[in-house]
């Protein structure tokens, strides 16, 4: 008897298809402080499992001539990927980004960024102000029938007020991006949440299927006008990884209002991810 249509996640035990997080900085590093960081970085990849990737000459646009101009490369972000592609950072004159396709619990991932990116991030902090913290998660549940028999709110909490539109009623492909800020901790804080509906091909059977993509992001930006300030010096290492604990526990409750809550369970999204 065949098997009757349904969800599955990209993983056994999650949906989380991509994880990510940025430190961003309120100015750029200077040329010769980042040019010791990126050859400190490349020193210590091997050690690490990574090796830079390459990349494509950057550009910028001159918004009063048109002109497309390059970039100096010295300046240009760089970009390292483990050995196996599961895993990825970035680093620019004013950002530190770490992501991975393989993510197992938030523990384990946060401390590899700071195994990995601390010394990294301690330079930054020597030379800049901290501006934010980052979080974002995209996570995927294919669908194994058709769309004669495809229905969103197998996965979509119906109820939902962030998916109170018109696009969940449609019968094919649709999307719903939606963002807000508002203030926590003092911080002013960025929310996105993104629904894609689309078609992609399964990568089992090769035949094509409803794909659902949930993409949401939060960003605590700090000292921004109107929504308090936070002194200097306690924009530190620990604020950081302070911040991001909380901007994780945000985005699974958050996550928890868009989906339903017999898919909140089958993927664990209650359970404790912090060993």
């Amino acid at each position: 008897m065949a098997e009757a249509p349904h969800f599955e996640t990209i993983h056994p035990a999650h949906a989380i298809e991509r994880c990510g997080m940025s430190v961003l900085f309120t100015e750029g590093m200077p040329e010769k402080a980042f040019q010791r960081v990126v050859a400190g970085l490349r020193s210590n990849a091997e050690k690490t499992g990574f090796e830079q990737a390459q990349q494509s000459p950057a550009i910028e646009i001159d918004l009063t001539t048109g002109k497309l101009n390059p970039v100096g490369a010295r300046q240009g972000p760089v970009t390292f990927v483990s050995s196996d592609g599961a895993f990825q950072f970035i680093a620019a004159p004013n950002i530190l980004f770490w992501a991975t396709t393989r993510y197992v619990r938030w523990a384990p991932f946060a401390g590899q960024f700071e195994t990995i990116l601390g010394s990294t991030l301690e330079d930054y902090l020597e030379n800049l102000t901290l501006g934010a913290v980052q979080l974002e998660y995209l996570d995927r549940f294919t669908w194994t029938g058709g769309w004669d028999d495809f229905d969103v709110f197998g996965v979509l909490r119906r109820e939902s007020e962030l998916l109170n539109t018109r696009a969940p009623r449609s019968r094919r492909e649709w999307h719903l991006h939606t963002g807000w800020f508002e203030e926590v901790d003092g911080l002013r804080r960025l929310v996105n949440v993104n629904v894609d509906v689309t078609e992609l091909t399964h990568r089992y059977t090769s035949q094509r299927h409803p794909s659902v993509a949930i993409f949401t992001l939060m960003k605590d930006e700090a000292n921004v006008p109107g929504y308090g300030t936070t002194p200097s010096d306690q924009l530190d290492r620990e604020f950081i990884f302070e911040r991001l604990d909380r901007i994780h526990s945000a985005v699974k409750r958050l996550f928890s209002e868009v989906i339903t809550g017999a898919m909140a369970e089958r993927i664990n999204l209650d359970a404790s991810d912090d060993e």
